[in-house]
């Protein structure tokens, strides 16, 4: 038994001589580092042939990762030393300039929109007169573009937020701008279900001026944007509609705010009419309609032109179809 014990005690000592020797060998090392980055540039020197040595191989290691960099196309950071891409124009470490680039500008796709056949200028669609020229505008009739198979859903690259440049993932700065780069979360693909087209009620045209194209009240003489004489305009008749079998409530559509000088339809918040000038008062909510038991209101006095003989609104300063004052 004391001889297992003496065979254990002696591989425990041989052991801690060893780690010594190993202490010992890494001073060595760090000893000649020391002295190498002492003397490395000493003239005369009794281990300038170890020095040289040194130096031709750590001048090899060099170019040796410098060739592995330009294989990978990487190059290093003149301010930070991190590897970068040679094509990168900042630093995505530190957002060093390296050197300017042309931002390659992406081809937009225009769609072809109306022109007017001329003067060649682009009109609003709808528009029946040239903004420009005033030559009357035809309907052209548009080509429907092709059916396309959907594309498969591919997930968005990250851009900066600066100049929409793709930069790659884990950067911290634009590679074109420079611009610090947040981090994003991914987004959740939402699946949206496909929108039900409910049928668009029958709306009979409205009469439009024949010299700017404006929209005019039913039963206008002249036109209230540029003063034209409204001809009588006969309106489209839709064909008639099968009644569904059961009839849903249309919702109540608040009336839109009308001057009680003209008749004029006016914008929501106007404090004047765009026609006449008269000052508009606050529109007052639209009273409940009395139900049948309850005893109808008188109807009030109505006003007619005393040169044409037509009605006149209540409160109008002129005849809307003879433009007499009242």
């Amino acid at each position: 038994m004391a001889v297992i014990e003496d065979v254990n005690r002696v591989a425990q000592l041989s052991g801690m001589i060893a780690d010594e020797e190993k202490k010992i060998d890494k001073f060595y090392t760090e000893l000649g580092k020391a002295y190498f980055e002492l003397h490395k540039d000493d003239t005369v020197n009794e281990f300038k042939v170890q020095i040289n040595g040194i130096k031709a191989s750590q001048t090899k290691i060099e170019e040796l990762e410098k060739s592995i960099k330009e294989a990978k196309g990487l190059i290093s950071c003149p301010k930070c030393s991190k590897d970068m891409k040679n094509t990168d124009v900042f630093c995505t470490s530190c957002g060093y300039r390296i050197a300017p680039v042309e931002e390659p500008k992406p081809a937009s796709v225009v769609p072809s929109a109306p022109k007017c056949a001329k003067c060649g200028a682009v009109v609003p669609e709808g528009s029946m007169f040239c903004t420009a020229c005033g030559t009357k505008i035809e309907a052209v009739a548009v080509a429907p573009a092709p059916a396309q198979a959907p594309k498969p859903v591919v997930p968005e690259a990250p851009k900066c937020a600066n100049c929409g440049a793709v930069v790659p993932r884990g950067s911290m700065f634009c590679t074109v701008c420079g611009t610090k780069i947040e981090a994003e979360k991914p987004a959740e693909a939402a699946v949206v279900p496909a929108p039900v087209e409910t049928p668009k009620p029958v709306v009979s045209e409205a009469p439009k001026c024949t010299n700017c194209g404006a929209v005019v009240p039913k039963g206008s003489m002249f036109c209230t944007v540029c003063g034209t004489k409204i001809e009588e305009v006969k309106a489209v008749e839709q064909a008639p509609v099968a009644p569904a079998p059961v009839e849903v409530p249309k919702p109540v559509v608040p009336e839109a705010p009308k001057c009680t000088g003209c008749g004029a339809v006016v914008s929501k918040g106007s404090m004047f009419c765009t026609v006449c000038g008269t000052k508009i008062e606050a529109a007052k909510p639209a009273e409940v309609q009395p139900s049948a038991a309850e005893t109808p209101k008188p109807a009030p006095v109505k006003r007619f032109c005393t040169s044409c003989g037509k009605e006149v609104a209540a409160g109008a300063k002129f005849c809307i179809y003879c433009g007499n004052k009242q």
